[in-house]
């Protein structure tokens, strides 16, 4: 419709307005009620806007009389006539705007008022008597109504989140005029971008569309606050808390009751843990009692039956408001991947992480954290690319969580090592299967290097020292050195941290957004999968900051399935620390190191350098004298760990007894497990390899061999879900062959499965291959060729002849 129709319309229904006008009068407020906050356009009470009224009306008075005070409300038209008679009043009183008269209802006389109600309870708390009404008889049309609200004094006074609500109604409603009426509300231009760039995100637009009916929810809402949602670029995690908002506020009250979600009681209650909490209860308990709590919901029964689904409540009750402060939470360790990962235009943090997913080079060998060095192997069954990015997301938040200052504390400490954080989190990131350039090149940055030297460099400007590269790089050696002879801090028990407490002083201070510098101290050791998602606690009296922080990852990126697969594998092994977890206490945040259990592979530090007699050399290797003995006191000296993800020496630690050998490719003390990636321990040529492999002929299983990477999988003979998902899995990025009497030949990806049950052993190539170029005019590859690359590999250097191995190209097409 153009702008010009809709002014024209606009006046067409002010005439219509107008003829249904009565004249005004003064009305007694017993008489007048209002309208459901559930019809489009009608302000939500705040009951602070009343105790504000209330405070004017007694410094100034009301002014009841006033005409820009005055209220609309429609009366039937035999009720106001009949009132007239009984006043004796004419009609053309009711127009006498200087001297209004005074109309005498019924007592069963009800007049709705259109708008005003701030004002009038404001005005009942003064034991105001009456006020002056414009009086519009009940036939006038419901586009009319509509103007009468919106032209009213305070009808700009909406909150953004109320403007939002009421546009989305319409538009949904495709009432184009109300449309473009609230659109015009959100008064900047750049507020407008943002709504705009909302609505064109439909994961997100969706999720808020769900929870237009609870009319409390949206007191908070912002534009700004939608600048910030999308700037995150974590789509999935917002849509999945917005569906999260939905799912308890929808069973609290359903769809046809959301109207009575004031915006009072929704900040009595949002983030509020009942289950975790003992004083939550008590608390929420008692506001429901005083009638202080969803006021709107008279029925004693229909409050009771709230109550308990309130008080059942697993976890944090949310909110749009928990919402836009978990999302700061979020936005630095968010930063964190735009490092490690290419964005595109629009894409969201999680599309690139699963772009640059390769479960071909982690195989089915899944690792989860349990310390900052240590892994375990992860319970089956996990989604592989699901528990590697909330790894991933802990990591970040362990180390880029910048904590709010609380009571004059600082924000700089000495964790915040950015460029050697994000070394770190890279070199995980490749150990849980990611890849990408970044990744790759915040690897081969050593920040553990660099960064000292950073810092002296620093030091040097400061206090006006010439900056001398070699002095400068030979202070870090010193300082590396000396963090060497330091003994590690470990983060304290491995068993999961008290959820909630009978201290009140250990009791989380914040239930959303981050929790504050001492919190945060004490809880970042603790933040791992294994941790987050062990089996729910014993309430206490106070919930504690890491159950806060647990919560929040919930909202963002749930609690199933990866709840089930921890909480069952927590119960099967006794607690560590039973008395901590039964009295409540909070562990300390740094405790001495424990043993590291057997299935905990455990990286150990590797220094390149040539040591001299103290512990250190300069850049070429020369010893460098660090002092004499006399100058140091002698204790225990524990060599740092790996940064987290750092190969492992030897797949010793997951070695297995009970699976058969698979001859040629392993020997009885370097047998590899089922259905995991190896690397092939043995020196021998790859044509030995395969040779023993055949000549052994044995039946029991089934070899994927990654003949370019010296690397293989083996399943048993009998195949099953796991093998076919790793053919699958591989055959994004590689191709495959198999021996046969027609010579060595590829196999097409939609029969390669049964392939491998009937030959039992697939030769797996990448398609970015050095045997590009050799197949024959059918489109096979001779046995002559392949054995004369694979037997390229010299089992003493460990490295391939120069002749093919300069001839990788771009792709490798085998014939169809």
């Amino acid at each position: 419709m153009e702008v010009g129709g809709l002014g024209q319309r606009a006046d067409q229904i002010t005439q219509r307005r107008l003829r249904s006008y009565r004249g005004c009068a003064l009305v007694e407020l017993r008489h007048l009620m209002f309208e459901s906050e559930e019809v489009l356009g009608s302000r939500p009470l705040d009951p602070r806007n009343v105790d504000r009224l209330a405070k004017i009306y007694e410094l100034e008075g009301c002014q009841q009389l006033e005409p820009e005070h005055r209220v609309a409300a429609l009366i039937k038209e035999d009720i106001l006539y009949q009132t007239i008679e009984q006043c004796n009043i004419i009609p053309n009183a009711l127009f006498n705007y200087a001297n209004p008269p005074t109309l005498s209802f019924n007592q069963n006389v009800r007049l709705l008022c259109l708008y005003g109600k701030h004002r009038l309870k404001a005005a009942e708390i003064h034991a105001v008597a009456s006020w002056l009404v414009d009086l519009y008889l009940d036939d006038i049309p419901a586009e009319a109504i509509i103007q009468l609200r919106e032209e009213s004094t305070n009808a700009k006074n909406f909150k953004e989140g109320d403007c939002f609500r009421i546009y989305r109604h319409y538009k949904l409603a495709q009432h184009y005029a109300q449309e473009r009426k609230w659109w015009a509300r959100f008064q900047t231009d750049e507020r407008r971008k943002h709504i705009r760039r909302l609505e064109q995100t439909p994961i997100l637009i969706n999720g808020f569309d769900l929870l237009l009916p609870y009319i409390g929810l949206w007191d908070h809402l912002s534009a700004s606050q939608v600048r910030q949602v999308l700037g995150l670029r974590c789509h999935e995690l917002v849509s999945h808390y917005l569906k999260e908002i939905y799912r308890q506020w929808s069973d609290f009250f359903g769809m046809e009751k959301g109207g009575m979600v004031d915006a009072e009681s929704v900040r009595l209650i949002e983030g509020r843990m009942p289950k975790y909490s003992l004083d939550d209860q008590s608390f929420i308990s008692e506001v429901m009692r005083s009638g202080q709590l969803f006021p709107r919901l008279p029925e004693p029964e229909d409050r009771q039956c709230l109550l308990q689904k309130i008080l059942q409540t697993p976890g944090r009750i949310l909110s749009l408001h928990t919402l836009s402060q978990d999302i700061r939470f979020l936005e630095s360790p968010a930063k964190a991947f735009r490092r490690l990962i290419p964005l595109r235009k629009k894409d969201t943090v999680n599309q690139a992480l699963l772009r640059h997913f390769r479960v071909g080079d982690i195989g089915n060998n899944t690792e989860i954290q349990i310390s900052e060095y240590e892994f375990s192997p992860a319970p089956a069954p996990v989604n592989l690319s699901f528990i590697g990015i909330i790894q991933l997301w802990l990591f970040a938040l362990r180390h880029f969580t910048r904590p709010p200052k609380v009571n004059g504390q600082q924000q700089t400490e000495a964790w915040y090592l950015h460029g050697q954080s994000l070394g770190e989190m890279a070199v995980l990131a490749t150990r849980l299967g990611f890849s990408s350039n970044g990744i790759r090149e915040l690897q081969s940055t050593d920040e553990s290097r660099l960064g000292p030297e950073k810092l002296f460099r620093s030091l040097c400007i400061n206090m006006f020292y010439l900056v001398n590269d070699s002095k400068v790089q030979n202070m870090a050696r010193h300082f590396n050195a000396g963090m060497r002879s330091l003994s590690r801090n470990k983060e304290g028990p491995r068993s999961p941290p008290a959820f909630a407490t009978e201290r009140y002083e250990d009791m989380s201070r914040r239930r959303y957004n981050s929790p504050t510098l001492d919190e945060y101290l004490r809880d970042r050791a603790h933040l791992f999968v294994g941790n987050i998602y062990s089996a729910d606690q014993s309430p206490s009296q106070y919930p504690t900051s890491f159950a806060v922080t647990r919560e929040i990852i919930f909202a963002f990126f749930g609690k199933e399935p990866l709840y089930s697969i921890f909480s069952q594998r927590q119960s099967s092994s006794p607690s560590e620390d039973p008395e901590l977890a039964r009295e409540g206490r909070i562990p300390a945040p740094m405790e001495s190191e424990s043993v590291a259990p057997d299935n905990v592979v455990v990286g150990l530090e590797q220094n390149n350098q040539t040591l001299g007699a103290n512990g250190d050399a300069d850049e070429y290797g020369r010893p460098v004298t660090l002092g004499s003995p006399d100058d140091y006191q002698y204790e225990p000296v524990e060599l740092l760990p790996h940064p987290p993800g750092t190969p492992d020496r030897s797949l010793t630690d997951v070695i297995t007894d009970d699976v058969p050998l698979a001859t040629g490719f392993e020997e009885h003390d370097s047998k590899a497990p089922l259905a995991i990636k190896a690397e092939i321990s043995v020196h021998r040529k790859a044509v030995d390899i395969l040779q023993m492999w055949y000549g052994a002929d044995d039946g029991r299983l089934i070899i994927l061999f990654l003949f370019e990477t010296r690397s293989y999988y083996k399943f048993l003979v009998s195949g099953g879900w796991e093998l076919r998902s790793t053919l699958q899995d591989l055959s994004r990025e590689h191709y495959f062959l198999v021996c046969n009497e027609f010579g060595i030949v590829q196999v097409e990806v939609n029969i390669v499965y049964d392939t491998a049950l009937q030959h039992r052993l697939i030769l797996v190539g990448k398609i970015d291959s050095p045997l590009h170029g050799v197949e024959d005019q059918e489109g096979r590859i001779s046995a002559e060729k392949l054995r004369e690359y694979i037997s390229c590999y010299d089992a003493k250097t460990g490295k391939r002849k120069a002749d093919l191995s300069d001839t990788r190209t771009a792709k490798r097409h085998l014939g169809s």
